[in-house]
């Protein structure tokens, strides 16, 4: 098992994948705004690769293209139907909530660390009820700044004064762990969310948790290390 160099205080959670199932709304989303452009759906099996990069990127791929203006226009088709309907299709994983009041019973610092617009989030998080648990929401901005996640992160770290010798970044996709690793922090990828196993190895994970319960565990003795 990994250990970090310092003594465990703040945890960064990505969301979509890690804290809340949120494919129902992105889904719909996605097939409304194709449909508005009168473009051909992809494959069902593709839609579980389209939770977690940014939405221009997803919209690229999809449209294979990179016409700013084309892509602004999936954009906004795919909001119009996001923040009205889409924003609330989402679940909460079984077990996140007892997770994350564990963590703050030890003192822990959580953060939320997402590429999804700020404003969303925290929308989502307070829906959910999840918001009370975290000291601060960070996602990117509507205009695209801050699509990519180690940009984030690092905003995240020199904003909030963390330090990332005493820091842990959780999520399921390999952008989490590539953030992780370019801002010096440590990570746990978990399994249940939209990135495959191959995936997270790939990426060089230190930790895989199969649960939220895993996420404690390993939590728990990165936190003794130090403590």
């Amino acid at each position: 098992m990994a250990e970090i160099p310092g003594p465990l205080r703040s945890i960064l959670f990505d969301m979509d994948g890690t804290l809340i199932d949120p494919r129902e709304g992105i889904f719909d989303s996605l097939r409304h705004a194709l449909d508005e452009l009168d473009v051909r759906q992809p494959p069902a099996e593709d839609f579980p690769s389209f939770v977690g990069p940014p939405l221009r990127l997803i919209f690229s791929r999809i449209l294979e293209t990179t016409d700013p203006e084309l892509l602004e226009n999936a954009v906004a088709h795919y909001r119009r139907h996001y923040s009205s309907t889409g924003i609330y299709q989402c679940v909460v994983y079984p077990g996140i909530a007892e997770m994350l009041k564990g963590l703050t019973d030890l003192g822990l610092d959580l953060f939320v660390a997402t590429i999804k617009p700020g404003p969303y989030a925290r929308k989502i998080m307070a829906h959910t009820g999840l918001a009370p648990f975290f000291r601060s929401i960070h996602g990117s901005e509507m205009d695209g700044s801050l699509d990519e996640k180690d940009r984030l992160v690092k905003g995240i770290l020199d904003d909030q004064g963390l330090d990332a010798a005493e820091t842990v970044m959780v999520g399921d996709r390999s952008m989490d762990i590539a953030a992780a690793k370019e801002n010096a922090l440590a990570s746990i990828a978990v399994s249940y969310g939209f990135g495959t196993r191959r995936e997270l190895v790939g990426a060089g994970a230190d930790h895989i948790a199969d649960s939220p319960g895993d996420i404690v565990k390993i939590l728990k003795s990165l936190y003794r290390q130090g403590h």
